[in-house]
């Protein structure tokens, strides 16, 4: 039978004449102590950077002061401070933008009592009256001349309602351009879009709603007409009241 030799021989001595031999056990080294593990070292936060550097984080210039300095190992690197969601703040996002100064200009004094856009309203009670109108005292000390006309139930532009025209050329009954109109039943004069930018003939229209009657007068008195239909006033009576007897009757 074959027998293994597991370690090496040694002999004991003789007996009988005879080496007496003994197996030795193999030795085992001993195994080595098992390692503290590795822990990966953990950066040291320090106060801001002394000097500029790249963030670590986004990859930009951090300025001097800007952001904070970490040492990691032997190494120090620079980032940004960061936000609650780790995302930097650099200078641009950290500091709030100061407010644009406001540039104040000055007001035109002849847009200064202008009303304000939208329609032109009458007084309450008030009665519109066709005729015509000028109206003093407009943009800075000017007159602005208007007529009022009421158009039929038939007519097929703005049947019913009442047109206001300026003149606008040397005939001083005939010479108008429309720019607004007017309903009897709301008492509401609505200037046209392409006349909304006036200044001069919308303030024209509010003093005209302020009192139509005064501005008729101031229109007899200069034309010689009544200021209702335009016709020549012929008699004392009719001069001294800048009106006809007939469209007397009708105010």
């Amino acid at each position: 039978m074959a027998h293994f030799i597991s370690g090496p021989l040694r002999v004991l001595g003789i007996e009988n004449g005879r080496p007496v031999f003994s197996y030795e056990t193999p030795r085992t080294a001993p195994l080595p102590a098992p390692e503290a593990p590795k822990t990966a070292s953990k950066p040291v936060r320090e106060a801001a950077n002394a000097y500029p550097g790249t963030c670590t984080v986004c990859g930009t210039t951090v300025a001097a002061g800007a952001g904070l300095r970490e040492k990691t190992g032997t190494a120090w690197t620079v980032r940004h401070r960061t936000d609650d969601n780790g995302r930097c703040l650099t200078t641009a996002s950290a500091e709030p933008k100061a407010a644009a100064p406001v540039k104040k200009t000055a007001t035109p004094a002849s847009s200064a009592s202008s009303p304000k856009s939208g329609p032109v309203r009458l007084p309450s009670g008030t009665v519109l009256l066709p005729g015509y109108f000028t109206v003093e005292g407009v943009d800075g000390g000017g007159h602005v001349t208007l007529r009022v006309r009421r158009q039929k139930a038939g007519e097929k532009f703005m049947p019913g309602r009442f047109l206001v025209a300026y003149l606008s050329g040397p005939e001083n009954t005939a010479d108008y351009t429309n720019f607004a109109n007017a309903d009897e039943a709301d008492k509401t004069l609505f200037v046209w879009k392409a006349h909304q930018g006036s200044t001069r003939l919308r303030q024209a229209l509010a003093a005209l709603a302020g009192d139509q009657i005064t501005a008729g007068k101031a229109w007899a008195r200069a034309s010689q007409c009544c200021w209702r239909c335009g016709l020549p006033l012929t008699t004392p009576e009719s001069l001294d009241r800048l009106i006809g007897p007939e469209c007397a009757t009708k105010i």
